[in-house]
């Protein structure tokens, strides 16, 4: 991973096709993993939000792939 800019409320970091894979993978595990009722407790996001985020980063693994959302 590399860092390419860090703000006050973003950071723009550079990841490689098998980082972003962990990433998305273990967001995953959190999604399917924690109850409904601690999920905002313990992440401070909806469940909603964060398979949002889930699927922007399958979307970015595709689009590197050549392949679309459809034929995940």
């Amino acid at each position: 991973m590399r860092l390419l800019r860090a703000g006050s409320e973003q950071a723009d970091v550079g990841l490689s096709s098998s980082e972003l894979r962990l990433v998305g993978d273990a967001l995953s595990e959190v999604c399917d993993g924690l109850d409904v009722l601690e999920f905002v407790a313990r992440l401070g996001v909806s469940r909603g939000e964060a398979r949002a985020l889930l699927d922007r980063i399958g979307a970015v693994i595709d689009q590197g792939q050549g392949t679309s959302a459809q034929e995940r």
